[in-house]
Formats: structure tokens, C-alpha cells, sequence
């Protein structure tokens, strides 16, 4: 390793000024120390390049370790998963306290990086070497010189740098991150700035100019407690942000609206969005979502907008009963409940809400919502007055419904239906009704063509107007196959709900083809077998499957098999090319040669017949140190003896220095 001329930043104030602000002094004074003392001894430690990159590659280990530690810890990635759904739990508090946690971890990471970087920044402290090139720090380039060993680097790559001064710089970075404890403290970091910067100033640089310097830094030593002050209001402005983003303790996820085409669309999809398990010879039939009892024309809305808790059996699972998973965004999502079955188990105590027109909500979930749905629960109420109102739908769906009803006869049900199968079809392609008709009208006069969403409002308002309380539900009718059942996009379906003998009855008058109109593709099997295994693993951490333990372990198994790569791979990779060695000719491997090609390009190729010693020569590259290089190229390439390891060496060095002579001339 070459000496330089760069100085030997001295340390020992950033150490202080950082420890103190860490409030463990006496390890910065003995840290300063241990880098401080090789000013005083003579001793010093004989480390190759090679060394110091397979030194910086451990100190990357260590630093990834560190990051995974920190983000997989009860105070890191557990609260960053919750943010994006995949915690242990996403409550609104929760994520609140999640955020301050996250910022405290990348604030922690911050003030310790001194102390991962100690053992590259020590070693250097402690070697013969004063600059290293800064292709020690590059991955990169070090696996391109192993890969093309004759190929000159490029020029950021041999630009020296000093360790000392990086580590500098990182202490006085950690330290401005701290806490500040008073108005003393802006101004001696400044101070111990402007100290380091004192060696690398500009020889020419003069007394007066310097001393601007010197007063510029003292007034930003004096504005700088009120700007360190704003940076930290700053930072917690962006914490109370980020908090306010992820506060969905308001949010009504639960929808109140759903418009003509929202299903419509969503059979186009073979997206799964449920699964679950049946008991045997049960499969699941009609799965409610929400339902709804006022109709725009295009949009169905529910009238009620309070929701109330309902009560929540916790127990483990029975393969007896139905059982339903659907992961949640932000611990919220629908829950789906069968027209009999509304008495809800979950294995854990969870926040469920109704709304008194049977669609339920979970509050504050975990990422993957797992019940079990059983016979009873709460019984929904009698019907109200919007049950039967024609208050909000439009004059002409109000007049088609009515017609309609006209030519049912009784009872009215039975009749209903066998209208549809006569008079109606069921199709995904549709068209705009014509100018001055409504989508309704025109289903039920006219085209006589839609989708389940237009049979079930259609049903709702020829039975409202047959003096029966009905509602719009919307829902899925899942794919069932040996025990195991999915619900997609394909399966979504609307229906009506009618009062009807004192309970609410399922009316569904959609033609039974429309489970063909949407057929699954080839695709579907690629995409299902990747859904099912991120199925299986929610499904282990929802039943309390410790994820962050298992990523831990595995994280620090690979990089602890990296890291053992650097200190010992090298020599298990010298072994295996002692075993089969590649045939190399001996002298094309010379370090000159790459020389003499940019020498070629720049004058022309050598004339044959001309040595290579006389073509130097007469293009004026016949320096001592040239001479020498060739005297070492020639007996590469001719002398049977070769050369030693020594002058080998002495020729890598000679050809380096010469190539960048060159390339800077």
C-alpha cells in the first residue's frame, strides 16, 4: 500500500462531542483513545488491499445484520409490517404508536453507526496504509477486476480516500441526530467542523479570506440551535403525518353505495378474495356481504348509518362449522355471513359491527381475518319504512316495476322468477339504454338483458311493488371442491332479500346459466398455486405463527455464511483452483500488455520488425521506469525461470503507474 500525504484527521472531539450526546462518555474517550494512540506508537499492522476489501465486506455484513436485528425486533419491522397489513395487529393506536417506534429505530440505527463502522475504521487507523483507493468500498469493481483482471479501472476507482476522515464525518452526523442538550452544543459542533476542515484547506487560501470563513461558521453556530431546533419540529411534524395517514379510526370501510356495473365488473376477475373450509357434505351457499334498501336509478344505498358492536363467540376452530379467511386493509374488511348462519367464532376476542340491515364490518383486525360461522347469532330486525319506499327511485323504473307486476299473478314469488326464465337473459355485455331511458326501464321493457345486479333490483322493485319489503344484497356464491372452498371475482353476486312469512328470505331471480357466462382460464391454475401458498403462510401467522423469529434466523444464517465467505471463501477458493488450474501461456497474463494497447490506440500499432523496446524508444516512453517494466515484461514472456512473486509484484506496480502517467498526460 503506497503512503500518502494526506493527514491523520485527528478524532478525538468527534468521538467526545458524540459520545456525550449518547451519554456514555467514558466509551467515546476510550474509543478516541484506541484511534488517537497510533499517532504515538510505531507499531503498526502490514494490511493488504485485498485484506482491507475483504474487511469492508464483513463490516457490510454487519451493518445488513444490524438493519435486519432492528427491523425484525419487538420495536421494528413488527410495527412496519402492521403499517402496510401484515402485523400482528393494525389497530388505529396501534399504528399511532408504530410510527414513533419505526422513527425511533431509524433514529437508534443512526446513532450507532460509529459502532458498526469501528472495526474497518480502526483497522485502517492501526495499518502502514494512509488513503485507500475507493474501489475498496465498491462490490462492484471488485468483482469486475476478478472477472477482468487486465482491464484498467476506471479513475474514480483508484482516487484515494482517507478512512479516517469518512469516520469523521459519520461521528459528527450521529451526534447532530441526537437530541440537543442546550445551546452550547451547535456551537462546538461547529467549531470541531471547521477543525476538521483546518488540514485540508488550500495552502493559497490567505489569512483574510480564512478568517471570513471563520466568521461565517461562527454566525450558523449561532442560527443553528434555532435550525436544529425546526429540523426536530420537522421531523416530528413528518411523524405526525405519517400518523395521520395510517389513523383509520374514522374510516367507514364497510361501503354504504354499491352502482350498477360494480359487480358486473368484478366477475371479469378470477382474483380469489375469500377461502375457507365446509364441513362435510355442507358445502357453502350464498355468502351476504351487504345489503342495501334505497335505489337511484343506478346506485343502491343503505338508509342506516349507525353501526353497533354485535357479540363474538371466541373458541378454537370446528371442522363442524363453516370457516371463512379474508385478509383485511388496515385491519379492516366486510364480513361475510350466510342467510342462516350469523353467529360468528373467531379465535381471538375482535371488534364486529352491524348495522341493523345485515351487513357486518371488522374494526381493528388482524392482516388475515379468520372466523367461523355457525346457526343463530342476532336475528335481523322486521323491515322499515324504505323497505317498501318508492321515495328515491326514479318515475320510470317505479312505472316498469309496476307493469311488470301487472302481469304476475299469484303467489308472487314462484311468478317472478318463471318471468324472468321466460322474458329475461343473462349477459356481461351490455350497452348503454337508449337517450331518455333508464338502465332499469329498458332491462325490463326493452332489451330484456343484464346481469344478476339488474335481475336483483328488478326483484326488489316488482316485489315492493307487490307490497312485500325487499332489499338489495350483494355477496358471493363460492367454487367448492373436497372441503375446501374459494370465493373470486367471478363469484360475486347480487340477490334480493324478501319479508316474507316474518324472516327475511333470499329471493334470487338471476337465470341459473350465469355461472357459465364466466368461466375460469388456464391462467387461473398458474396464479392459484402462488395464492395458495401466501394463503397458507397468513393463515400460520394469523394462528399465531412467529414470522419475525423464523425471517430472523434465516437472515442471520445468510449472512453469517456471507461473512464466513469473506474471512475464509478465499482460501477455499484458492484450494479448488489448485486442484484444476486454468492452462495459461506464459507472459499473456503480463500486466504491461494492457499498457502497450492504449499506447497502440493512441499511435498506431508497432510496425513488425520493430522491437517493442526501439518503438518506445522512439515515441519517447523510454523512462527508467519503462525500461524496467519491459526488463521484467521480456523475462515474463521468455525466460523459462519466469519471475519471482517480488517482482511480479514490482511489475503490477510498475504497470499501474506507468498506465495512469499515460492516461493523465
Amino acid at each position: 500500500m503506497s503512503a500518502s500525504s494526506s493527514p491523520r484527521p485527528l478524532l478525538y472531539p468527534a468521538f467526545i462531542i458524540w459520545s456525550f450526546q449518547m451519554e456514555m462518555w467514558w466509551v467515546g474517550f476510550l474509543m478516541g483513545l484506541l484511534f488517537e494512540l497510533p499517532r504515538f506508537v510505531a507499531f503498526r499492522l502490514e494490511i493488504h488491499q485485498r485484506d482491507f476489501e475483504r474487511l469492508w465486506n464483513l463490516t457490510a455484513v454487519l451493518f445488513l445484520m444490524v438493519v435486519l436485528y432492528l427491523l425484525l425486533a419487538d420495536r421494528g419491522m413488527g410495527v412496519a409490517g402492521s403499517l402496510m397489513g401484515q402485523g400482528d395487529t393494525v389497530a388505529s393506536e396501534a399504528q399511532r404508536d408504530g410510527i414513533l417506534r419505526i422513527s425511533t429505530t431509524a433514529l437508534t440505527f443512526l446513532h450507532g453507526m460509529p459502532f458498526i463502522l469501528m472495526p474497518f475504521a480502526l483497522a485502517h487507523a492501526w495499518s502502514s496504509a494512509t488513503t485507500l483507493p475507493w474501489s475498496t468500498f465498491s462490490l462492484y469493481e471488485q468483482a469486475r477486476v476478478r472477472r477482468e483482471p487486465l482491464v484498467p479501472p476506471p479513475a474514480w476507482a483508484v482516487q484515494p480516500m482517507h478512512p479516517g476522515t469518512a469516520y469523521q464525518g459519520v461521528l459528527l452526523f450521529a451526534a447532530v441526530t441526537l437530541p440537543d442538550p442546550g445551546d452550547w452544543f451547535m456551537p462546538l459542533w461547529s467549531a470541531i467542523v471547521l477543525l476538521a476542515l483546518w488540514p485540508t484547506r488550500n495552502r493559497h487560501f490567505g489569512a483574510a479570506s480564512w478568517a471570513a470563513v471563520v466568521a461565517v461558521v461562527a454566525v450558523v453556530a449561532w442560527l443553528t440551535p434555532m435550525s436544529h431546533s425546526m429540523s426536530r419540529r420537522a421531523w416530528d411534524f413528518f411523524e405526525q403525518g405519517l400518523q395521520g395517514s395510517y389513523d383509520v379510526g374514522t374510516v367507514e370501510f364497510q361501503r354504504r353505495t354499491t352502482a350498477f356495473g360494480t359487480i358486473g365488473r368484478l366477475q371479469q376477475s378470477s382474483r380469489i378474495l375469500l377461502r375457507g373450509e365446509y364441513p362435510p357434505g355442507q358445502p357453502p351457499g350464498l355468502l351476504l356481504e351487504a345489503s342495501f334498501n334505497r335505489f337511484y336509478g343506478t346506485m343502491w344505498e343503505s338508509s342506516l348509518r349507525t353501526w353497533q358492536a354485535i357479540q363474538v363467540a371466541v373458541g378454537p376452530l370446528d371442522p363442524h362449522r363453516l370457516t371463512i379467511t379474508r385478509p383485511t386493509e388496515h385491519g379492516l374488511a366486510a364480513v361475510v355471513v350466510g342467510q342462516e348462519e350469523r353467529r360468528i367464532v373467531t379465535l381471538a376476542p375482535l371488534t364486529i359491527e352491524g348495522n341493523g340491515l345485515g351487513s357486518l364490518r371488522l374494526q381493528d383486525g388482524p392482516s388475515l381475518l379468520v372466523y367461523q360461522v355457525a346457526p343463530g347469532g342476532e336475528a335481523l330486525p322486521p323491515p322499515g319504512k324504505d323497505d317498501l319506499s318508492f321515495e328515491e327511485v326514479p318515475s320510470e323504473d317505479e312505472a316498469a316495476a309496476r307493469q311488470v307486476f301487472g302481469e304476475l299473478t299469484s303467489p308472487l314469488v314462484p311468478a317472478l322468477t318463471a318471468w324472468f326464465e321466460e322474458h329475461c337473459r343473462y349477459s356481461l355485455d351490455l350497452e348503454p339504454p337508449p337517450a331518455g331511458t333508464t338502465p332499469m326501464a329498458d332491462f325490463l321493457l326493452q332489451r330484456h338483458r343484464g346481469h344478476c345486479e339488474y335481475f336483483a333490483a328488478a326483484t326488489v322493485l316488482i316485489l315492493r311493488a307487490g307490497g312485500i319489503p325487499a332489499r338489495y344484497a350483494v355477496g358471493f356464491v363460492p367454487e367448492a371442491a373436497e372441503g375446501s372452498w374459494v370465493a373470486r371475482g367471478r363469484n360475486a353476486h347480487a340477490w334480493a332479500l324478501a319479508w316474507i312469512d316474518g324472516r327475511w328470505q333470499t329471493v334470487d331471480a338471476t337465470p341459473p346459466d350465469w355461472r357459465g357466462e364466466t368461466k375460469a382460464s388456464w391462467w387461473d391454475s398458474v396464479t392459484d398455486h402462488g395464492a395458495w401458498l401466501m394463503y397458507r403462510y397468513d393463515r400460520w401467522r394469523a394462528e399465531g405463527g412467529n414470522w419475525r423469529l423464523v425471517v430472523l434466523v434465516v437472515g442471520i444464517l445468510v449472512l453469517g455464511w456471507i461473512g464466513w465467505r469473506q474471512v475464509r471463501g478465499s482460501q477455499w477458493l484458492r484450494a479448488r483452483r489448485q486442484v484444476a488450474p486454468p492452462l495459461v501461456i506464459p507472459g499473456l497474463d503480463s500486466e504491461l500488455l494492457p499498457l502497450i494497447k492504449t499506447l497502440e490506440e493512441r499511435h498506431g500499432p508497432r510496425p513488425s520488425g520493430v522491437s517493442l523496446r526501439a518503438w518506445l524508444g522512439e515515441r519517447g516512453y523510454a523512462t527508467v521506469d519503462m525500461l524496467e517494466a519491459l526488463r521484467l515484461h521480456e523475462r515474463l514472456r521468455f525466460d523459462p525461470q519466469g519471475l519471482s512473486a517480488a517482482e511480479r509484484q514490482h511489475l503490477e506496480g510498475l504497470a499501474k503507474r506507468l498506465h495512469l502517467e499515460v492516461k493523465s498526460g
